[in-house]
């Protein structure tokens, strides 16, 4: 048998004291910094860009898919509407290479995954959750102390209090 004290600082170890050392994602919005992309294929012949963006102030990079080809049209039609309403919030007017998004950054929702709720997604919401992200504004300058004017001694005339 093992004694793991020795790396446990002399104790045992508890099951019930288990932290995971980090905050968890909670649903909302957040800004994503553009981090790869590969193209993925499926049944159907469904082609498709899987974007990884990765979330701001974090290490954590989160995917999503925009299909570009498939036997269902609609499917082609949503992917090609929320890959341009993407572009545009990351004020991209025009791409024709995946390289032209490095540096780029997008805000963007995140919602529980329907199939399994310990996971988060991008809900894309057909294009309609992708926004700018917000220019940060820079603080409003107080206004600027008035100088105090100092008494010079021929300013000060018969009021000289001695």
């Amino acid at each position: 048998m093992t004694d793991l004290t020795q790396y446990n600082n002399g104790n045992a170890y508890d099951a019930n004291e288990t932290e995971t050392g980090g905050s968890s994602l909670e649903p909302g919005r957040y800004t994503m910094h553009f981090a790869g992309d590969e193209i993925i294929n499926g049944k159907n012949n469904w082609v498709a860009l899987k974007m990884y963006f990765e979330l701001d102030g974090t290490t954590i990079v989160m995917n999503t898919t925009f299909t570009l080809g498939s036997d269902n049209p609609k499917a082609v039609e949503i992917g090609d509407i929320s890959l341009k309403l993407l572009l545009k919030a990351m004020g991209v007017t025009s791409m024709k290479n995946t390289e032209e998004l490095l540096g780029k950054a997008v805000s963007g929702q995140l919602v529980r995954d329907p199939d399994n709720e310990r996971y988060m997604k991008i809900d894309q919401n057909y294009g309609k959750n992708w926004q700018p992200v917000e220019a940060a504004k820079a603080p409003t300058p107080a206004p600027a102390a008035k100088p105090v004017e100092e008494n010079k001694e021929e300013d000060l005339g018969d009021k000289i209090p001695f």
